[in-house]
């Protein structure tokens, strides 16, 4: 993936169950939208990821994936790499960033 793509969804606050419709919607739709080398999300704001945060961005690579890209997460907050990290992902997902 480019290095070059910059981010077309930043997602703040919490990625949880409670907001996992808005934003497994909004992850879906940038995919659709994007070029397959410009896939990119913003994690920097996230305070909180469960498993259901997690399952969102599970299904944003394999989307991207699927087009011929990859789902570059860019700035992923500290909430976000330790989840990733437990979960044993974090070397599986595109990071970019602190």
């Amino acid at each position: 993936m480019s290095a070059a793509a910059s981010p077309g969804l930043a997602i703040a606050g919490e990625m949880n169950i409670y907001r996992a419709g808005e934003l497994k919607e909004a992850v879906l739709a940038l995919v659709a939208a994007s070029a397959p080398s410009a896939i990119a999300v913003d994690l920097s704001g996230v305070s909180e990821l469960d498993t259901a945060g997690l399952q969102i961005l599970l299904l944003g690579r394999r989307a991207a994936t699927a087009r011929g890209g990859a789902l570059r997460l860019v700035d992923p907050s500290p909430a976000v790499r330790e989840v990733l990290a437990l979960a044993g992902l974090l070397p599986t997902f595109d990071v970019a960033g602190a």
